[in-house]
């Protein structure tokens, strides 16, 4: 199959580049100037003839492009918009006149309301599933508020874009992804409620790849424990007291920590199981206490915030 894929010089593109270029033909794109790989394809989403000669030829699209205060720390409300909504739309009318098969895009957990880095997600009833209400979080101009926004819109663009083209959109709500060798400093409290390893990112892309029957899909892709949580019950307790819902309680209060995010829903429609858990990966010696003390840190800020 050939494969188009958007945010090529990023970790997740090389991953499927390493996991997957023996069984599909593929097709990296990004920005002028981002990273060294001379084999690049270089453009902007801004840009229809940018995106009309990427897709060009191709049979399916895996958008992972997208713009994050991560990688452009003053990142304004208006470039989230101009690159996850308007570069979406040039990708989508591309699709449907250039005869792509299948789009599958790199949504996110933000999606669900998490604004900040630092704040603990909006809940209505836990896991969350992909159904669950969206937080008001999601709305407003905090440069966090635009990203969720942003990622929960274009989820809709995908929907309407797939009813009316009837080419499949499948969207991946990814949790923070654990690349080969993960920067520890840049992980923060959101592993502590849900993370996927990159091997089982590209696993489930490689299912959708493969899935038909399915027009349209969201799917929330974490990892089935979590990262790192000092005292899982007394972080559920502190912070979620007030829920007063609990789905599949048994297996979700398990001693050692579920994921707050429910990816049930990839495992019945994909037969994607994630395989790779954080205790699997190799630390260097005191990367793992260094973690573990970050993490309590910002929970004892949570708490004093709390009071």
């Amino acid at each position: 199959m050939r494969i188009a894929i958007t945010g090529g010089a990023g970790g997740v593109a090389q991953s499927i580049r390493q996991l997957l270029s023996h069984k599909h033909d593929l097709r990296l794109f990004d920005l002028p100037g981002v990273g060294d790989d001379p084999t690049i394809v270089r453009g902007d989403l801004t840009n229809r003839e940018d995106v009309a000669r990427l897709l060009e030829g191709q049979d399916a699209l895996i958008h992972l492009a997208v713009a994050y205060i991560n990688t452009k720390p003053n990142i304004t409300p208006k470039e989230h918009v101009d690159v996850n909504i308007a570069g979406l739309y040039n990708l989508l009318d591309q699709a449907q006149r250039q005869g792509v098969k299948k789009v599958l895009t790199a949504s996110s957990v933000f999606a669900h309301g998490v604004a900040k880095i630092d704040h603990l997600p909006w809940v209505v009833y836990l896991p969350i599933d992909e159904e669950h209400p969206v937080g008001p979080e999601s709305w407003g101009h905090d440069i966090w508020a635009m990203y969720g926004y942003t990622k929960w819109l274009s989820e809709k663009m995908c929907e309407g874009f797939s009813y009316v083209s009837g080419i499949p959109t499948f969207c991946f709500r990814f949790g923070p992804v654990l690349m080969p060798k993960p920067p520890m400093k840049y992980y923060c409290l959101e592993l502590c409620y849900g993370y996927v390893d990159y091997r089982d990112v590209v696993s489930a892309l490689d299912l959708a790849l493969k899935k038909d029957g399915l027009i349209h899909g969201v799917f929330n892709l974490t990892a089935d424990d979590l990262f790192y949580c000092p005292d899982y019950f007394d972080y559920l307790v502190t912070y979620f007291h007030d829920i007063k819902e609990i789905r599949n309680h048994d297996q979700f209060l398990r001693p050692g920590g579920h994921s707050l995010y429910d990816n049930s829903k990839a495992k019945r429609l994909l037969g994607w199981e994630p395989k790779h858990s954080w205790e699997d990966r190799y630390f260097e010696e005191g990367a793992l206490e260094e973690w573990r003390q970050r993490v309590r840190g910002i929970m004892a800020n949570l708490r004093r915030r709390e009071r």
